[in-house]
C-alpha cells in the first residue's frame, strides 16, 4: 500500500531517465519471470548481471519477516530482512537501502 515517488528513487540511484517497470519480454529473458511475477529472488536468474541494482525499502527491511514469492505469485516464502540483504549482497550488482514512501 506504500505510494513511491519513482522520480525520487531515480534520483536517489543516479538513473538517466525516468524510472518504470520493465518490459515483459526483458523480465522473461533477463529474470526469468513474467509481469506479476516479479520477486527479489528472481536476480537468480541474472546471470549475466544485466540488472544494475536492486532497491530495498528500508520501513520493509525493519519487519522481523518478509514475504515474497519464489519467481511465481502462487505461493509465498517468508525470510527474515537479514536474509534478504544477504541474498541482495550475492545476487545483485548493487544493493540500494531507501525510504520508498513518498512524502
Amino acid at each position: 500500500s506504500t505510494k513511491v515517488d519513482l522520480r525520487r528513487v531515480g534520483d536517489a540511484v543516479g538513473a538517466r531517465g525516468r524510472l518504470s517497470f520493465a518490459k515483459p519480454h526483458t523480465m522473461i529473458e533477463v529474470l526469468g519471470v513474467e509481469p506479476g511475477h516479479l520477486t527479489p529472488f528472481a536476480l537468480v536468474n541474472d546471470r549475466k548481471g544485466q540488472i544494475d541494482g536492486l532497491v530495498l525499502d528500508q520501513e520493509l527491511l525493519n519487519e522481523h519477516l518478509i514475504w515474497a514469492h519464489p519467481l511465481r505469485n502462487t505461493a509465498s516464502t517468508a525470510v527474515s530482512s537479514d536474509a534478504l540483504r544477504s541474498f541482495a549482497a550475492v545476487h545483485a550488482r548493487r544493493v540500494v537501502e531507501l525510504a520508498l514512501a513518498a512524502t
